[in-house]
């Protein structure tokens, strides 16, 4: 049982909808890649102060 008798509805072309996702896809990956970009950030940090907090303990 295959799915070529079944029809796409309309609705699903609309204008309306087409609009939403041409602004919203690009919204969403700019998203994604600010908050991935962001974590990279953070974890370097936390990887530096890490090292940091090493180096001051094996000078004590």
């Amino acid at each position: 049982m295959g799915m070529l008798g079944h029809k796409i509805p309309a609705y699903i072309y609309g204008k309306s909808n087409i609009v939403r996702l041409v602004l919203l896809l690009p919204y969403s990956v700019l998203r994604f890649y600010f908050s991935y970009q962001k974590k990279e950030r953070l974890l370097r940090l936390l990887a530096e102060d890490r090292a940091e907090a090493a180096n001051k303990l094996s000078k004590d």
